[in-house]
């Protein structure tokens, strides 16, 4: 899982996401709201979402202009 990978280096993982997972807050994860994570976030990556008319376009302009400055933002998704 990404959450223990990123634990075992060290990071604070931050997490947002509508239902919340057990296993995540077990490794350490903590769960944020959105605008908190994209304001605070050095790195953002694994954007885990199934791609559906609700996740089409997920990260646009609006969130981007909400990022920290300096941050590293890494699309891993998948989907069209």
């Amino acid at each position: 899982m990404t959450c223990r990978f990123l634990h075992g280096f060290d990071c604070r993982v931050l997490a947002y996401d509508v239902v919340e997972n057990i296993h995540v807050r077990e490794l350490g994860g903590i769960y944020v709201s959105i605008n908190e994570l994209l304001n605070v976030s050095d790195i953002i990556t694994t954007l885990h979402a199934p791609l559906t008319p609700a996740t089409h376009h997920a990260i646009i302009d609006s969130a981007i202009v909400r990022m920290k400055q300096g941050v590293m933002f890494i699309n891993t998704s998948r989907g069209a």
